[in-house]
């Protein structure tokens, strides 16, 4: 029972931090009552509560995205910890489905050309990037081959 339950507990708190991280930017840069109303929303979406729960894929790379966005909004031209976990997140995403940064690229090179962030992102392509899609492939390779017995 609990393998079974463990993807569903787990996945619930992943929702849970997509909700937050969508509460903070809201109220961040809209204010209390627009955040609010997108919570109410999102709340009350049945095709929201229906899918997210069942499709575990896009549930995570909807989440990794609200996120990352909530960093990006933060990201300056300073390597800090908003770049970290901007980074760590759509590279997570980038290894789940490899068509979802197409969304991002606009908007890194928003901040690359407008807001001078190319060295952090540099920075942390080499220090958190890589070493995540290393990871990622070790660890698919790993179960691929079979190493892990079931």
């Amino acid at each position: 029972m609990a393998v079974l339950l463990q993807p569903y507990l787990t996945h619930s708190i992943l929702v849970l931090a997509g909700d937050l991280f969508l509460w903070k930017s809201a109220k961040k840069y809209v204010g209390s009552d627009a955040a609010r109303i997108s919570m109410l929303l999102l709340l009350t979406c049945r095709a929201q509560n229906e899918f997210i729960i069942r499709c575990f894929t896009n549930g995570v790379e909807q989440i990794l995205s609200v996120i990352a966005f909530y960093f990006y909004l933060n990201q300056k031209n300073r390597f800090t910890l908003s770049t970290v976990v901007l980074t760590a997140t759509i590279t997570l995403s980038f290894m789940m489905r490899n068509t979802s940064p197409i969304g991002w690229i606009p908007l890194l090179a928003i901040k690359v050309l407008f807001e001078g962030a190319f060295f952090p992102f540099i920075i942390a392509g080499i220090f958190v990037a890589v070493p995540i899609m290393g990871l990622t492939i070790y660890l698919d390779t790993w179960y691929y081959l079979g190493v892990v017995d079931w």
